[in-house]
């Protein structure tokens, strides 16, 4: 179930920076990119076919991101496209609790 749930956060997170964009990776001071890991379509459909794919409209899904704006945006695509137990609790810069940040 967890496992799951995390699954559905980070296709959430793609959906979402697909929806608005985002600039190119920055390379820290030991030239070390920042970023996630660029993967190519075919290592994604390979990835995507070997997890569990979100089927059942009734599945709780957290919806977040850094300021609230585009979590909203991606709960309302999700609503629409008629899931039914969707949870934005809005922004990070808004999250009391600890965070992990590596």
């Amino acid at each position: 179930m967890m496992k799951r749930i995390w699954i559905i956060l980070a296709a959430l997170f793609l959906m979402m920076f697909g929806m608005t964009g985002c600039r190119p990776a920055e390379q820290n001071e030991t030239g070390t990119r920042t970023a996630a890991e660029v993967i190519t379509a075919e290592q994604a459909k390979k990835i995507m076919e070997q997890n569990e794919v979100l089927q059942d409209k009734d599945q709780l899904i957290l919806v977040y991101c850094r300021s609230g704006r585009r979590s909203a945006i991606a709960a309302k695509c999700l609503t629409d496209m008629g899931y039914t137990n969707v949870k934005d609790f809005g922004g990070m810069i808004d999250w009391p609790y600890e965070v992990v940040t590596e």
